[in-house]
């Protein structure tokens, strides 16, 4: 016996969704080249997911699922089936099909299901429509991608998919994430430069909305180093992390403004014996019991 899940199911698409759809397309291919954060946040996050798993939830040999046709996906109730939500190029995506017998690559971005090739099944759909029927998930994963949507209606979706006692877990960046580049920024002008990133006050609130029978939320910092501001930029651009929604002013920057950012950040971060500036990130990981 099979569910059936369509894929026609119709998602929300507001202007936000198709901004940060096309950033992270445009970003596919040069994604890998700066994703030293996603790379650490989602090997913490595949570990503790194992460890979260009883080990019925392990398995022994890899077992391919393919589409029954272009509309409709078929996950055999038998199998146990594990979400990688907005997987991007895929950077675990191998790691959890030596997992699990079945993995589904969910991503909002075309482009990016194009490039992970890991992937036997893929989705392109909006997280805040999930197109599973309800109770028919064994496990999600999901590293660095909530932060970009609305998290209540991401857990919502989420719990309404997950079998009785299935797993979540879940990374995201929370408030004070490159708060060195808020502050550069706060020097230059009045225009938000950052991503607005939830609290922590409000991701437990979120979290404590919906029937979880166990929840495990764990924060942790990470820092990296940067020659100047020049290269945090272009890595947040190689991964498409660059978008920043209600920005006031879209034209193109003047020369002299990014230089007093860069003054500013040099002057109040630099470290001299690195020779370098450190970019902060405040990591928030969540384990979810159905």
């Amino acid at each position: 016996m099979s569910v059936l899940v369509d894929l026609k199911q119709p998602c929300l698409q507001p202007i936000a969704f198709q901004q940060i759809q096309k950033h992270f397309s445009d970003s596919a291919q040069t994604y890998e080249q700066g994703a030293q954060l996603q790379h650490k946040v989602g090997q913490t996050l595949f570990t503790k997911l194992i460890e979260s798993l009883p080990l019925c939830f392990a398995k022994e040999a890899v077992i391919n699922q393919r589409a029954d046709n272009s509309n409709l996906f078929s996950i055999s109730q038998h199998n146990l089936t594990c979400v990688d939500l907005g997987c991007g190029p895929g950077l675990f995506t191998q790691q959890l099909s030596q997992r699990f017998n079945k993995v589904i690559a969910l991503d909002l971005a075309n482009d990016m299901l194009q490039a992970n090739v890991s992937a036997q099944n893929k989705v392109q759909a909006n997280s805040h429509a999930l197109p599973f029927l309800p109770a028919s998930v064994d496990v999600f994963y999901s590293s660095l991608m909530v932060q970009w949507c609305d998290l209540n209606q991401v857990l919502h979706q989420v719990h309404n998919a997950l079998k009785p006692n299935g797993r979540a877990v879940i990374a995201t960046l929370v408030d004070g994430t490159l708060f060195e580049l808020e502050y550069a920024w706060r020097n230059v002008d009045s225009d938000k430069h950052i991503h607005e990133y939830l609290t922590i006050e409000q991701i437990t609130s979120v979290v404590a909305a919906l029937p979880w029978s166990k929840v495990s939320l764990d924060k942790q910092t990470e820092q990296f180093w940067f020659s100047d501001a020049k290269m945090l930029a272009k890595e947040l651009k190689f991964l498409g992390a660059n978008f920043v929604q209600n920005r006031k002013n879209k034209g193109l920057m003047t020369k002299s403004t990014w230089q007093k950012m860069e003054a500013a950040y040099h002057c109040a971060f630099h470290n001299d014996q690195k020779q370098a500036i450190p970019a902060t990130y405040q990591v928030m990981y969540l384990k979810l019991k159905k």
